[in-house]
């Protein structure tokens, strides 16, 4: 990016693999995309070097003296040149906009995790949550004019038998 007149990318270190599949991409672009690239930015040193068996990588220095290494392994041509131009348009790296920063702390509470009486079903009706039975005949007949309230007769056989389980161990 050009502040006040000058640039803030100094210089670019290319570092590849001739025999890599990895560098592929990158072999391509050196050869064919890389001279009209330093044609159209001569401002930016580029400088390339030859890592055997080394996964491809570039390093950006910024005026500021930052610096910003990207990985470049199996990337296409064309992305090689969209992340030159990227670290071209910028003012340095994003040492700031990181994943995990700060918390935001706001006055206005969540709607996401708020459960209460009315919100998903009465509580005393279905103690755990919706019965499945209930569930099954909303989704199966969703326009009824009446709701359907299961009874215990309905329940499944294995709910009853946790249910007596669970009573006999109360006892």
């Amino acid at each position: 990016m050009c502040e006040r007149g000058v640039w803030q990318l100094q210089q670019v270190l290319l570092r590849y693999s001739e025999t890599g599949y990895s560098s592929s991409g990158v072999r391509f672009y050196l050869k064919h995309l890389l001279p009209s690239w330093e044609q159209r930015n001569p401002q930016v040193e580029v400088v390339l070097q030859q890592d055997k068996y080394e996964q491809p990588q570039a390093t950006f220095v910024f005026k500021s003296g930052a610096r910003s290494e990207i990985p470049l392994e199996n990337l296409q041509p064309r992305q090689v040149e969209e992340l030159l131009q990227l670290h071209r348009d910028s003012s340095g790296p994003n040492n700031f906009l990181r994943h995990g920063g700060p918390k935001v702390w706001t006055e206005r509470r969540s709607i996401q995790a708020i459960r209460g009486e009315g919100r998903w079903g009465s509580e005393r009706e279905f103690p755990k949550g919706w019965d499945q039975l209930a569930l099954k005949y909303a989704h199966y007949q969703p326009l009824m004019r009446e709701p359907v309230v299961p009874n215990p007769q309905q329940q499944q056989p294995e709910q009853q038998r946790q249910q007596q389980q669970y009573q006999q161990q109360q006892r």
